[in-house]
């Protein structure tokens, strides 16, 4: 698996009781085209059998395992970046998988542009996919300010990364609940750049039981991205990001807080409606007096409460 002492693509998967999946995101790295990685698995305190799974890679040489106390995931993937030998990082979830080309192609283009990063596309794991027809080196560069207006990628699975660039950055930060990786997308795109091309890169794997009831939590921490990195954006930049950073936020969270919040007092649950629904009001309203735009999107979110309620998730 290693043709060089010093392997071309260190892999980085970070796991916590998904013993049932693990094997097969593993098999999905050993079967890439291009065969110059190595795998680092990092146990975050699994308690479900995981390391009875791995004990045949780990004895066959096919991975390198080290465990670590349960410290979040952002922390895992940390404690491998320390680890890592390789001149590229590919960090991929313990419950995805990569098509064959995968790191093959991501390699090809870091090594044919200046960028830091390069991404590809992801599908829900399970889906039929086709071939993408697309020509290579089709690509858009993601600009900082398209990153303060979206997150692009549902995944860390759906990159390839420069080790340099991670190491001058620090890496994540594990202080940031479910949006550490948003938050490196902004840092690495202050270093330099971001390129996403138009090929699959990961199947990516939803969970029925994902993130209801973690909706304000998620909220709370993409504004802490927010506002850590619009202090290290130029001064005379900072009010345009800020204006954007806040109205995507609102896009995404704020006004399903509003009709989640509304949901859940009509079924009785009233406190944590209110919880919501105030937790919504605390991150905008500072904002709205200095944006006219996002006032009236939170007066027609309001609004649609009767229409909406339903149907958010």
């Amino acid at each position: 698996m290693y043709p060089h002492p010093r392997p071309k693509v260190s892999v980085i998967i970070p796991t916590y009781s998904h013993a049932g999946l693990i094997a097969e995101t593993i098999d999905s790295v050993l079967a890439q085209s291009l065969a110059d990685f190595e795998i680092i698995v990092v146990d975050d305190g699994s308690s479900d059998g995981t390391a009875n799974v791995l004990a045949d890679y780990i004895e066959r040489g096919l991975i390198s395992y080290h465990r670590q106390e349960n410290g979040g995931v952002a922390s895992a993937r940390n404690a491998g970046l320390a680890l890592a030998q390789g001149d590229y990082i590919a960090f991929l979830d313990d419950d995805d998988t990569w098509p064959a080309d995968k790191l093959e192609w991501q390699v090809r283009c870091l090594e044919e542009s200046p960028a830091v990063l390069v991404a590809g596309n992801m599908c829900q794991h399970g889906s039929a996919v086709g071939k993408s027809g697309c020509r290579h080196g089709s690509y858009v560069e993601l600009t900082l300010a398209e990153l303060f207006r979206t997150c692009p990628f549902a995944s860390p699975g759906q990159t390839l990364i420069r080790k340099t660039a991670l190491e001058l950055v620090g890496g994540f930060d594990p202080s940031i609940w479910g949006a550490d990786d948003y938050d490196l997308w902004i840092r690495l795109a202050q270093l330099g750049e971001i390129r996403k091309y138009d090929r699959l890169a990961l199947f990516y794997r939803v969970h029925a039981a994902n993130a209801s009831l973690d909706l304000l939590r998620m909220a709370r921490n993409a504004q802490q991205v927010m506002v850590k990195n619009l202090l290290t954006v130029e001064p005379r930049e900072c009010r345009k990001y800020t204006r954007i950073a806040y109205r995507s936020l609102f896009r995404a969270y704020g006004k399903k807080l509003i009709w989640k919040g509304a949901q859940l007092m009509k079924q009785g649950r009233g406190r944590d409606g209110l919880a919501m629904m105030r937790g919504s009001f605390a991150i905008f309203l500072p904002r709205i007096k200095h944006d006219p735009r996002l006032l009236i999107s939170y007066l027609l979110a309001i609004i649609k409460i009767p229409y909406k309620m339903k149907s958010v998730r």
